[in-house]
């Protein structure tokens, strides 16, 4: 993965970034309240993480892969 993902990306399947998740609390938080997660390129349900490795986790925390988004609502169908 080249590119840098911000805050406020949109990825092509409609979801807009909203919060970078940093810490290890943040990240428990998180998969402990919301029903999905963006992780490096594209959403996952949070339940795919409660299995893995804290090294892992941190790893990715790390490189700034986590964050906390939510669906854009298609402006066109109404």
């Amino acid at each position: 993965m080249n590119e840098e993902i911000e805050v406020g990306h949109v990825t092509k399947t409609g979801f807009k970034l909203s919060k970078k998740i940093e810490t290890l609390d943040e990240f428990w938080e998180v998969i402990n309240k919301d029903i999905s997660v963006f992780a490096r390129h594209r959403m996952y349900p949070t339940a795919f993480f409660m299995s893995w490795n804290i090294r892992l986790i941190k790893k990715w925390l790390n490189a700034g892969w986590f964050f906390q988004a939510y669906r854009i609502k298609n402006e066109t169908s109404k």
